[in-house]
């Protein structure tokens, strides 16, 4: 059935996700398989239910953890809600989202702005299952960039953002060093052209080094994809009528390791709608001292995530 836009969380394309396990959807008379889910770290319960015309019928299971992540924490590092502009789902969305999928830790990361989604997990009452700290992610027609914690500054233009650059070692350098930085500030290059950024700088087939030094200003990069067993440089992706050839940036990111130039990697969604493009098809996860969000030491995960502690995933959970 289609219940919805695929923008939202309650009620998207053969979708719901709640923040809380309890809703009630109509859907047109006839037979249904229901999967029942929570993230990687829950075994699925499946049903078969039929419902007739002005119908109810009450459905109700409990998931098992069956996946022992004691020590870890699962992490988005990239995610997108309204505030972003180029989003396609609400906040409150967008952080049942999390639950949903069962990610315990997600800084904020809206295109262009400082912001905190933390009145928002207060206001779904979902504190107990996801932890948030105030960032950005740093725009523009190049190289773009997460930051966090920041602070964030009421009442003035995007909360006190700086404005990007086409230089990514000035974004790097201003985001590592607005005010009350400190050791636990992250800076994060996604989904970087690895062969522009690091060797190509003006794409003209010439290698000249790139944006020299680039790699010691950052803690990591988005250089995981699903490409990681390719051979090749570049492939071919089809999107609709359309072929496209895309970097494969993980080939990249393997080139520059083999020339001792070393970037940790981070997993993330780059989350900007609900269903198709959620979260939770791939997370990192991190060491932390407590497996209960709500005490989650931001600095003790940032700091594990800086020494290269992470294990990255679309599904297994590996020690």
């Amino acid at each position: 059935p289609n219940l919805g836009t695929e923008y939202r969380a309650r009620g998207g394309d053969h979708q719901y996700q709640s923040h809380d396990g309890q809703f009630t959807q109509q859907a047109p008379p006839g037979k249904y398989l229901l999967r029942i889910t929570r993230g990687i770290e829950h075994d699925l319960v499946e049903q078969t239910v039929e419902v007739a015309r002005g119908q109810t019928v009450p459905v109700s299971a409990t998931l098992k953890r069956t996946v022992d992540t004691k020590g870890w924490i699962s992490t988005d590092y990239h995610a997108h809600s309204t505030p972003s502009g180029d989003n396609y789902c609400s906040t409150d969305d967008r952080i049942t989202n999390f639950v949903a999928e069962h990610i315990e830790f997600a800084p904020t990361t809206e295109h262009n702005r400082i912001y905190d989604w933390r009145p928002h997990i207060e206001r779904l009452d979902v504190g107990r299952h996801l932890k948030t700290i105030t960032g950005i992610e740093l725009t523009g027609a190049g190289q773009h960039f997460n930051s966090f914690p920041l602070r964030r500054t009421p009442f003035t233009q995007d909360g006190g953002a700086p404005v990007w650059q086409l230089d990514p070692r000035l974004n790097a350098i201003v985001l590592r060093d607005l005010p009350n930085a400190g050791p636990d500030r992250w800076v994060q290059a996604n989904h970087p052209i690895v062969a522009e950024v690091f060797n190509d700088r003006n794409r003209d087939g010439v290698f000249d080094g790139g944006y020299a030094g680039f790699e010691r200003l950052i803690d990591a990069a988005e250089v995981w994809s699903t490409e990681i067993l390719n051979p090749n440089p570049r492939y071919r992706r089809i999107r609709g009528s359309q072929v496209q050839e895309l970097e494969n940036r993980t080939f990249g990111w393997l080139q520059l390791l083999n020339q001792g130039r070393h970037v940790w990697c981070v997993a993330v969604s780059d989350a900007h709608r609900i269903f198709g493009n959620g979260v939770g098809g791939w997370r990192t996860y991190v060491p932390s001292t407590t497996d209960e969000p709500a005490r989650i030491d931001h600095a003790e995960i940032i700091r594990n995530s800086k020494a290269g502690r992470m294990m990255i995933t679309n599904g297994p959970f590996l020690e």
